[in-house]
């Protein structure tokens, strides 16, 4: 995770920022068994790059969730799609490795907002 933050530059000044350059990484990390409902911030910030970059009005629902991911020694919140929620739940045990294919959305609030759009239990 922090070779992908560190492409990007720093965005603490800025309340959201989209990204439209479709930055995709494979990435590991460890899951930490955490998940939560994806918070307001995460919400406005997909709701803005639907609107921003023309996606589908249905994309804005498809990330109501997000996992806790453990790399280099610190913990990112990604919001995963709503269908892989319970395969991820399922094939990904806590403190488990797992491969993730993330995508740059944007930023919100100083944080980069990854997105994962598919995972591979290790």
């Amino acid at each position: 995770m922090s070779d992908a933050i560190a492409e990007h530059r720093d965005y603490s000044k800025d309340d959201f920022v989209i990204e439209a350059g479709n930055f995709k990484y494979t990435v590991i990390g460890t899951y930490t068994g955490q998940q939560r409902k994806a918070v307001t911030t995460t919400k406005d910030l997909i709701r803005h790059w639907v609107k921003t970059l023309g996606q589908p009005k249905e994309y804005e629902s498809l990330f109501d969730h997000e996992v806790e991911i453990e790399s280099g020694g610190k913990k990112y919140w990604l919001p995963i799609q709503n269908p892989m929620v319970q395969s991820f739940s399922s094939e990904v045990r806590k403190g488990g490795s797992v491969k993730l294919y993330i995508m740059l959305l944007g930023a919100s609030k100083s944080r980069l907002v990854f997105a994962i759009n598919e995972f591979e239990g290790q």
